[in-house]
């Protein structure tokens, strides 16, 4: 399950072990491939994770294709949930 892939990559995160959170990201965003349109909000999120998790291990290139994809995919989203991703342009923009 996503949601778990995701719990378990934060507290990698929090426990710093940041690289072992990049891959449990990764397992999360490869599940949301599989079972969710490539639109769907959600993916916004994921991006997002997985994005300030590759700048905290120095990934800063691969962070900012993240947060790309993240900001894309909020601005085709067609569901109408907003997320406030205004912060990335602030910290990488």
């Amino acid at each position: 399950c996503a949601a778990i892939e995701e719990n378990l990559a934060t507290l990698h995160k929090v426990m710093g072990r940041t690289d072992e959170a990049v891959v449990a990201f990764e397992h999360a965003l490869a599940i949301k491939r599989r079972c969710l349109p490539q639109e769907h909000y959600a993916f916004a999120d994921a991006h997002t994770n997985l994005g300030y998790a590759l700048a905290e291990c120095g990934h800063y290139v691969k962070a900012l294709d993240h947060f790309d994809h993240a900001l894309l995919v909020e601005k085709e989203s067609d569901n109408g949930a907003k997320h406030d991703l205004i912060a990335l342009s602030n910290i990488y923009g």
